[in-house]
C-alpha cells in the first residue's frame, strides 16, 4: 500500500507507526483483537493475577475502571506477551479482510437491501469486517486466523 493512501487515526489522531495514546476509541487489543477501550482482558488478567476476597472482582474496579497501578501491571504483562500494536495507517481487521479475500458491498441481492458477500473486484467492494468477526483472534501473531 502507497504510504500516501494511510492516515492518521481517526481517534487520537496518531501517524502510521506510532502507539495510540491513552483511551483512544479505535486501539486494538493485542491480545483478543477487538476494541482495546471496550474489552474485559484487562479485567480477565487482573481476577487472575490479583488475589481478592472470594475471587471476585470489587464492583468498584468495574464501575470505575482499573486503578494506575492496576493500569500498569496490565501494561506489563502486555510488554511481556502481547505488546500493544501501533496504528498501521488502516483501520483494524482491513489487512486482515484482504488477507483472507473477506469483501463485500452495500446492495439489492434477491429483493433485500444490505451487505452482500462478492469478490474484491465487485463494484463497491469494501472489506468485510463483519465475515471477520467469525475468524479466531491470534494473540501470537496478532492477526485473524
Amino acid at each position: 500500500m502507497n504510504k500516501d493512501q494511510l492516515k492518521k487515526c481517526g481517534d487520537c489522531g496518531v501517524e502510521p507507526g506510532e502507539m495510540h495514546k491513552a483511551g483512544c476509541d479505535v486501539e486494538q487489543c493485542p491480545e483478543c483483537g477487538g476494541q482495546s477501550i471496550g474489552c474485559d482482558c484487562i479485567y480477565a488478567f487482573l481476577s487472575k493475577e490479583l488475589d481478592w476476597p472470594g475471587g471476585k472482582m470489587p464492583k468498584d474496579v468495574y464501575n470505575n475502571g482499573p486503578t494506575d497501578e492496576m493500569q500498569e501491571t496490565y501494561e506489563k504483562h502486555l510488554a511481556a506477551t502481547h505488546p500493544r500494536m501501533p496504528w498501521t495507517g488502516l483501520w483494524p481487521g482491513t489487512e486482515d479482510c484482504r488477507r483472507l479475500d473477506l469483501w463485500s458491498y452495500w446492495g439489492p441481492d434477491y429483493g433485500e437491501q444490505g451487505w452482500q458477500k462478492c469478490s474484491k473486484d465487485h463494484p463497491g467492494a469494501s472489506e468485510d469486517l463483519n465475515e471477520l468477526r467469525r475468524y479466531s483472534w491470534n494473540p501470537d501473531t496478532q492477526r485473524h486466523e
